[in-house]
């Protein structure tokens, strides 16, 4: 009788012991601090975007601007106003987030970028997304302030806007290649 119940016993805390491992709650792994190289990196990047939604916003308000300007003042030196006003705004934005970001505002500057092996997917892939939110957030500061919605549409009278978008697609690859 008394080895019965030793094995009894025993097969108890065996079955207890296997219920605690299995369906008991564990202690949860506390996560370690990131390392002090993985912070850095971490921070360049998000200075890296934020560069970029500065650059890519202010880039689209001065685009915005320079052409509102010159639809509504259409005398022929105020046409040539536009690609003087973008010109200096890119340099401009170019200067100040260069050492940063790169500087690119635009997908397909970020697109050549990746297709060079300079970027990552997933760096390419958060680029783009800030440069989408940040020139729609230019977009709606201009029109907040202009309450235009003809906005930044320049398309010379000869050219149909498809035939603009292909030109635009066309020179963006021909450009950064």
């Amino acid at each position: 009788m008394n080895k019965l119940m030793k094995w009894l016993v025993g097969k108890i805390e065996k079955m207890e012991e296997f219920y605690n491992k299995k369906y008991l709650p564990r202690k949860k792994k506390v996560q370690k601090p990131l390392r002090k190289a993985d912070r850095h990196a971490l921070v360049k990047l998000i200075r890296a975007l934020v560069a970029e939604f500065y650059g890519t916003t202010l880039l689209t308000v001065i685009m915005i601007v320079a052409n509102v300007a010159a639809e509504l003042n259409p005398t022929a030196i105020i046409q040539i106003q536009p690609v003087i006003i973008t010109s200096f705004g890119l340099a401009a934005m170019l200067y100040s987030t260069a050492s940063i970001s790169g500087g690119h505002f635009n997908p397909a500057c970020s697109w050549a970028f990746f297709v060079r092996g300079v970027f990552s997917f997933w760096r390419l892939v958060l680029y783009v997304i800030i440069q989408h939110i940040s020139a729609i957030v230019g977009t709606a500061l201009c029109y907040g302030l202009f309450g235009y919605t003809k906005l930044a549409v320049s398309v010379p009278k000869h050219i149909s806007r498809a035939e603009a978008f292909y030109l635009e697609t066309i020179m963006s690859f021909v450009y950064f290649a």
